[in-house]
């Protein structure tokens, strides 16, 4: 583990040149070492992490184009199965226009009567407080499963 962490400073275990994408800095007692990514190893972490959420918004390449949100509501959702709408939307501090509006595009009809993305199944309850509840439909599910699977992976 040691020669693979010096080869990613500046002066690789050999002597010769690293990749300079960490710094290794010892504490005052010399017996802890902190490790810390340089400004071109943040850039090189960055750029990966966005490599994976490409790789996570994939499942989105098949369908109409949506909004960043659309897709966080769906997560959302998807971690908090059978709450109601008002529920997510006090999550998210999204307003009740808004929210309705995102819902019904992820399920299968939008507020307007067009076609939605299936992905979401508004359920009617009957609760003193809860009027629906929202749960992801198979294709919601595995859609969800496609974007977290390359997360996973890492």
């Amino acid at each position: 583990m040691s020669r693979i962490v010096h080869d990613l400073c500046d002066l690789a275990r050999n002597g010769g040149q690293g990749l300079g994408l960490i710094e290794i800095r010892e504490e005052k007692r010399g017996k802890r070492l902190e490790i810390l990514l340089t400004d071109r190893g943040r850039a090189i972490a960055e750029a990966m992490r966005c490599q994976q959420m490409l790789l996570a918004l994939r499942p989105f390449s098949k369908m109409p184009p949506i909004t960043v949100r659309t897709v966080t509501v769906l997560l959302i959702i998807a971690a908090n199965e059978g709450k109601s709408p008002a529920d997510i939307a006090r999550l998210l501090k999204l307003n009740r226009a808004d929210m309705s509006k995102t819902i019904y595009g992820l399920a299968d009809r939008k507020s307007n009567g067009g076609p939605g993305l299936g992905l979401i199944q508004i359920a009617e309850v009957s609760m003193l407080n809860q009027k629906q509840a929202l749960f992801l439909t198979n294709q919601g599910r595995a859609v969800v499963e496609e974007m977290l699977a390359p997360l996973r992976s890492q």
